[in-house]
């Protein structure tokens, strides 16, 4: 056969290929509950309306809509429908629709009655409800770890300074570090600290929840009055310094070394 006689026959071929290619809706009606799995893998569940007003006339033919109306409002409450303002007030359902074409398969579920309707509901809120705890219950115990874990560092950072003050050399160090920091946190509050302490005074007082920024400066207050105390009321303190040998000191050591045991 030739290749043009051959095209001939495919094209008059096609229109019948078409006509047996089964229906995916061809036992479905308006008015059915169903579950549409389009060609895309996506599925959705709803109501087969008439109209975007969700209507159903079942006296239409399904079989001639090209676009297939889902009233998904019952299947997906927190979509659902809404309340239009231009509409005065006219509850419109949460309609989307699917070009026949998309749609692969469908499914005929069973009809809801309201009070199955409810039950659904309801077990819905009971498992958002259970997330909701088993989430917090995560945090809370991710909390905890992670204070736990805060404080093991803090544990062991405390021990090493406690060792390394017994020496004359560790107790400089921990003395220039804590110079450090307390200038740290005097720069931070400025000389307005006491100010400030005295209204959260007056808040524990009225019983008025403190913030955060109270709850760190009570916190951060014993080591500013330390800085202010010793490094600005005061002639500054530097940290004791090693002072340089002197050269008959020097000399005398090089001699005790040299001396036969």
């Amino acid at each position: 056969m030739k290749a043009w006689s051959a095209a001939i026959v495919l094209a008059m071929a096609s229109p019948a290929m078409a006509q047996t290619k089964e229906d995916p809706l061809k036992d479905s009606l308006y008015g059915h509950r169903v579950e549409i799995m389009l060609r895309s893998g996506f599925g959705v569940l709803g109501q087969i309306v008439t109209d975007t007003e969700g209507s159903i006339v079942k006296e239409q033919d399904l079989a001639k809509a090209r676009t297939i109306l889902l009233d998904m409002s019952l299947e997906y409450p927190e979509l659902g429908g809404r309340k239009a303002i231009e509409s005065g007030g006219k509850f419109i359902p949460n309609i989307v629709g699917f070009e026949r074409n998309q749609i692969k398969s469908v499914r005929r579920l069973p009809d809801m009655s309201p009070e199955d309707v409810k039950a659904r509901e309801a077990q819905r809120e009971e498992a958002y409800a259970r997330i909701l705890a088993e989430e917090a219950s995560r945090r809370k115990m991710e909390a905890e770890i992670e204070s736990a874990r805060k404080k093991e560092i803090e544990d062991r950072l405390k021990k090493k300074r406690e060792e390394e003050g017994k020496t004359e050399a560790g107790k400089m160090q921990v003395l220039a570090e804590r110079v450090q920091k307390a200038a740290a946190i005097y720069e931070k509050y400025g000389a307005s600290a006491p100010d400030t302490l005295k209204a959260i005074e007056g808040k524990n007082l009225r019983k008025q929840p403190l913030s955060d920024e109270d709850k760190q400066l009570l916190k951060d207050f014993p080591e500013w009055a330390w800085y202010k105390a010793n490094y600005v009321d005061e002639k500054p303190k530097e940290p004791p310094k090693e002072e340089p040998k002197k050269e008959e000191e020097k000399k005398e050591e090089k001699k005790d070394e040299k001396a036969p045991n």
